[in-house]
């Protein structure tokens, strides 16, 4: 028996099949509907894409990056630290919170980092749109993460943990990776740089006993 891949032209066949060339054309030419393929391989991607990350660090990573925009949202707000890097389409949904309500905020900016209610799939996970992004991520630096870095406190008045810390970083790159966004090199570098000295900075503190304040 010999087998070859057969091109078909024919819209309504599948691109490309397996031909056994010692049965009759009638066998091994199979006429299938590509748009039922086509839906089957997309829920076979979307489960795989799923499970790249589990329930629970998804959440914990979704976490992050609200707590990443919103302070954002309040440097852009109130400091101007960040000018234009707000989307119009972040900024039309703010614009409708007229009495400041920090919850109300929280909730919209939850919208796009977690995504709406109503886009959860097949595997019980939403995902925000696309074309959609709450920020220009293009204009991000490493100097946005280390500013919210350094305003990050505990209850107590601590600082993150450096695995805290860690995540946070995580948090950011899930960002790019729910909007479907490269992260440029350079930036990529950036964190990575911070993380070292994050690194360096939690050895120094621990061997000069003051470990607690990082615990």
């Amino acid at each position: 028996m010999s087998t070859t891949l057969l091109t078909s032209t024919t819209p309504a066949i599948v691109s490309w099949r397996i031909v056994d060339r010692d049965r009759p054309v009638a066998d091994w030419l199979m006429p299938v509907d590509v748009s039922v393929e086509d839906q089957d391989n997309a829920a076979w991607q979307a489960t795989v894409k799923n499970s790249f990350i589990k329930p629970e660090t998804r959440t914990q990573y979704r976490r992050s990056g609200k707590k990443f925009l919103l302070w954002l949202v309040t440097v852009t707000e109130f400091s101007a630290a960040a000018p234009d890097i707000l989307t119009p389409a972040l900024k039309r949904r703010l614009a409708t919170v007229t009495d400041g309500d920090p919850k109300k905020i929280e909730a919209i900016v939850k919208d796009f980092s977690h995504g709406l209610d109503s886009s959860v799939d097949g595997q019980g996970v939403t995902h925000p749109d696309v074309n959609c992004p709450p920020i220009f991520f293009n204009k991000l630096v490493p100097q946005h993460y280390l500013n919210w870095l350094a305003s990050l406190r505990k209850v107590s008045g601590a600082r993150p943990r450096k695995d805290q810390m860690l995540a946070h970083r995580s948090g950011i790159m899930n960002l790019y990776r729910d909007y479907q966004i490269p992260m440029s090199p350079e930036l990529a570098a950036g964190l990575e740089t911070i993380m070292k000295g994050v690194k360096k900075k939690d050895a120094s503190d621990r061997a000069a006993g003051v470990c607690p304040r990082l615990t």
